[in-house]
């Protein structure tokens, strides 16, 4: 296989291994993503009139 697959392969074998483990082996972040607005019909129409 390529290179590249048993890299990324490699990369989340040592992840799993590290969610299953009780020791901290690799530096965990907590990433929040925040929801996108959701836009109704009548009010981008507004938005581009306005812009006009």
């Amino acid at each position: 296989m390529s290179i590249v697959y048993e890299s990324i392969m490699a990369g989340l074998n040592e992840a799993v291994e590290a969610a299953k483990s009780k020791k901290k082996m690799l530096k965990r972040r907590v990433v929040t993503v925040t929801p996108v607005k959701e836009y109704q019909l009548d009010e981008v129409k507004k938005s581009e009139i306005s812009e006009v």
